[in-house]
């Protein structure tokens, strides 16, 4: 396996608590698993901050390695990348007043 060396991943940092931004770093909870995954291959984390729309392509011209990023898995996106097992079930919902559901 790969050992030394940097792990060099992508986010865009706005989908906290996963992934966003204090200060100048980016934090949060898949970046978390990654500098957990990065120890484990006694490799250096190195994180990019990237549009979301440019993930895939980072990962695909090699410019990352990893995307660390709420991402939904779709048959699309399955023929460009590889998937981990999912490890948060997250839903997305639309909210309004309750007067206005009239």
């Amino acid at each position: 396996g790969a050992s030394g060396g940097k792990l060099v991943i992508g986010t865009e940092p706005t989908f906290p608590p996963y992934e966003y931004t204090q200060g100048n770093d980016i934090i949060g909870v898949d970046i978390d698993i990654m500098a957990a995954v990065a120890k484990k291959l006694n490799m250096e984390l190195v994180v990019e901050n990237m549009s979301f729309e440019g993930l895939i392509p980072a990962v695909k011209s090699g410019k990352i390695k990893v995307i660390a990023a709420g991402m939904s898995v779709s048959e699309d996106r399955k023929v460009n990348v590889s998937f981990s097992d999912p490890y948060t079930d997250a839903k997305q919902v639309v909210l309004m007043r309750k007067s206005s559901q009239k």
